[in-house]
C-alpha cells in the first residue's frame, strides 16, 4: 500500500521578540485603552499576567487571582472569558464579581468586549502567562507563553510532552500547591464533605482505594495550612478577600509559600530568549505530518499476535486513574 504524504513546507515559526520591548508593551496598553478593554488610569507599567482561557472551574481562576497577593509590588489579571455553559455560568458570576469589587485586581472577560482584538494583542501587554489549572486536555496557553516571549507560572500538569526539553533555561515555574491557613473548625469541616463523597464511591471502588484516599485527605487537612485548589469555590472567595484586606493572613501566606513568591517576582522580571524555533520543531507542521506519516506507515506493517486485555485490569486501571484527590476536589462540583 502507498500512501502520499502531503509534503507541504513547514509554517515559518512565529517570532516573539517584538512581544516584550518597551515600545510594543505601551501601544499594546494604548490599545486596550482604545477598546475599552482596561480602565483609563491604569499604569501601563504595573505587572500583569494573561490567564487566556474560559472561566470555569477546573481553571481555578480564583486561585490565579490569590496568586497576586504574593507579590511585594501591586500586580494584576486579565482573564479572557466567560463560563458559558450551564454547569459553570455560576461560578464564572462568582470570579466576574471577585474582579468587579476589587478583590481581582485586572480585567474579566476581555475577549467579549472586542471579538476582533487577539490573544496576541493582550499577551504584547502583559509580562507573563499565569495558569492555575487543575486539568487540561492539551494546556494551549503552555505553549502559547514560549510562542509570545512570555514567562510562564503555572500548576504542575503533565499535559505538554517534552516538557523539561521545552523550558530548559527558560523562565517558567511550575507549582505542586498554593498554601492557605485554614483554622481547624474549617479544616474539619471541609474533610467532612470529602469523606461524604467517598461514601457515595464505596458502590463502585474497591475499598484499597478508598482507605488510600481517606489516609490522603487527613493527610492534606491535618496540618494548619491546605493545598487552595482543594477547597470549594464558597471557601477559596472568603480566604481571596481575606488575603486582601487581612495583613496578618497575607503575611503568613506569603511565609508558606516562599519559594513561589520568589518565582512569581522572577517571571515578572525576566526577559525570555525567542523559543519559537522550538515550538515550531516540536509542535510545528512538520512535526504533525511526519508523526501522521508514521501512523500511516505502520499499517504496511506485518500485524503483531492480538492480545485482549483482561477487563477485569482495564477496569481496575481506570478506577486507578479516576479515583484520586485530583478529580474528587470539591473546586469541580
Amino acid at each position: 500500500m502507498t500512501w502520499i504524504s502531503c509534503g507541504r513546507p513547514a509554517c515559518p515559526p512565529i517570532s516573539c521578540s517584538f512581544w516584550r520591548t518597551p515600545s510594543a508593551r505601551r501601544a499594546a496598553w494604548r490599545t486596550l485603552r482604545t477598546n475599552r478593554l482596561c480602565d483609563p488610569a491604569s499604569d501601563a507599567r504595573q505587572p500583569t499576567l494573561l490567564y487566556p482561557v474560559r472561566c470555569i472551574r477546573r481553571k481555578n481562576v480564583l486561585e490565579a487571582g490569590l496568586l497576586l497577593k504574593l507579590s511585594d509590588v501591586p500586580v494584576r489579571l486579565i482573564v479572557t472569558l466567560p463560563g458559558v455553559s450551564r454547569p459553570e455560568r455560576a461560578y464564572s458570576r462568582m470570579v466576574r464579581d471577585a474582579f468587579r469589587d476589587g478583590l481581582i485586581p485586572g480585567e474579566f472577560s476581555t475577549g467579549t468586549r472586542r471579538k476582533d482584538l487577539s490573544v496576541e494583542e493582550l499577551a504584547a501587554a502583559c509580562d507573563a502567562v499565569a495558569s492555575s489549572s487543575v486539568q487540561e486536555g492539551f494546556g494551549y496557553l503552555f505553549v502559547q507563553a514560549l510562542q509570545w516571549g512570555l514567562p510562564l507560572i503555572a500548576r504542575r500538569l503533565d499535559t505538554v510532552p517534552g516538557r523539561d526539553q521545552i523550558y530548559d533555561g527558560y523562565p517558567a515555574s511550575f507549582y505542586d500547591s498554593l498554601l492557605c491557613p485554614l483554622e481547624a473548625a474549617e479544616r474539619q469541616s471541609v474533610l467532612r464533605r470529602y469523606h461524604a463523597r467517598l461514601g457515595r464511591l464505596g458502590r463502585i471502588a474497591p475499598a484499597a482505594i478508598l482507605v488510600k484516599l481517606e489516609s490522603t485527605l487527613r493527610d492534606s487537612f491535618s496540618r494548619d495550612a491546605v493545598d487552595f485548589s482543594l477547597l470549594d469555590p464558597s471557601l477559596q472567595l472568603r480566604l481571596l478577600a481575606a488575603a486582601g484586606e487581612d495583613s496578618d493572613f497575607r503575611t503568613a501566606m506569603r511565609k508558606l509559600n516562599t519559594g513561589l513568591a520568589e518565582n512569581l517576582q522572577t517571571c515578572l522580571s525576566e526577559r525570555p530568549s525567542d523559543r519559537a524555533q522550538t515550538v515550531d520543531r516540536i509542535f510545528g507542521f512538520e512535526a504533525y505530518a511526519s508523526r501522521f506519516d508514521r501512523l500511516l506507515e505502520s499499517f504496511d506493517r506485518p500485524a503483531e499476535p492480538e492480545t485482549l486485555p483482561d477487563p477485569q485490569q482495564v477496569q481496575a486501571g481506570m478506577r486507578a486513574a479516576f479515583l484520586d484527590t485530583d478529580h474528587l476536589r470539591l473546586l469541580l462540583g
